[in-house]
């Protein structure tokens, strides 16, 4: 399943890709809501969805995973359109899960292709309310060998177990986009599955080059990495435990503004993040909305660690 929003072309160069599997698949692509963009021949070769607005990531994919699971699937394969996967890389990950009926998700290993294809995600470990991740596989081995039970994966290009899906339900829509990984990754563990990463199967991703500055990233970004965090935070953890997280994870947001003095638009992404996901607030971000001169007075009021003053 891909999902496409303002970028046919890219999508077009996804499903060409998946052409040339050599394991049959049946393409659905999810048009969320783009903008006038035309997906060309692609409904002769795929079933194309159309949402009438943007769904986010997490409303797109579930619209493509309930046509999936009406068609009988028993795997869903979430791929982002600005990701290639090479010819065998489904027949690898297939055969891996296939082999453990009690693998839920599965990961390729997945190369960035602005970068050299360079690994840029090879596996990761949820560390207490940490989520590091690894490209180097001698270390997702050790991992996944020491704490099967904490393997999270990135949703680039997913692959689901219908089973999981059944038992957990679809990606909570209150994320919109980013976090939602996390948080199925945790849900599926917590429902007795386990998440892995395959290898020797190969998506590359064009994801941008890592190196650049943060002005590089779209506005949108900063506001659902702060928000959904919170989000998170309140799903998973009780009163009596969330407290030292929900600060840690503040002050890495402060942290970050300091190094968005010359992005203000960026800046106040972030802080309508924080505000929005300490009020539990999920759902698509307004650029145009702005905080009250209230909570900008309080943010104003907090310094943290990095001693950073908003």
């Amino acid at each position: 399943m891909v999902l496409n929003w303002n970028k046919a072309a890219r999508t077009a160069a996804c499903v060409a890709a998946l052409a040339r599997q050599t394991r049959h698949l049946t393409v659905v692509v999810v048009d969320n809501g783009s903008d006038g963009a035309a997906l060309g021949e692609l409904g002769r070769c795929c079933v194309v969805l159309r949402n009438e607005r943007n769904l986010g990531f997490t409303g797109g994919v579930n619209a493509g995973i309930r046509r999936a699971l009406a068609d009988g699937a028993k795997f869903v394969w979430l791929l982002n359109n600005d990701a290639e996967a090479a010819p065998d890389a489904l027949e690898r990950m297939l055969a891996a899960v296939a082999a453990d009926p009690r693998i839920g998700l599965a990961s390729p290993l997945i190369r960035n292709g602005d970068a050299g294809d360079a690994i840029e995600f090879c596996g990761g470990l949820r560390q207490g309310n940490d989520f590091l991740t690894t490209a180097d596989p001698i270390t997702y081995a050790r991992w996944s060998d020491t704490a099967p039970d904490r393997i999270w994966l990135v949703g680039t290009a997913l692959l689901v177990r219908r089973r999981l899906i059944e038992a957990i339900g679809l990606f909570d829509e209150r994320f919109f986009a980013y976090w939602e990984d996390n948080d199925y990754s945790v849900r599926s563990h917590a429902a007795g599955f386990r998440n892995v990463v395959v290898p020797d199967a190969v998506v590359r991703h064009w994801s941008g080059n890592p190196l650049a500055d943060a002005g590089s990233k779209p506005v949108h970004y900063y506001y659902y990495m702060a928000r959904n965090e919170m989000l998170f935070l309140r799903k998973h953890l009780g009163l009596g435990e969330i407290g030292r997280p929900l600060l840690w994870a503040i002050d890495r947001q402060f942290r970050l503004l300091g190094r968005l003095r010359a992005y203000p638009a960026a800046a106040d992404a972030v802080l309508a993040g924080l505000w929005d996901g300490f009020r539990g607030r999920g759902g698509a971000y307004d650029p145009g909305r702005r905080l009250s001169p209230a909570v900008l007075r309080m943010l104003r009021g907090i310094r943290w660690g990095a001693g950073y003053r908003v």
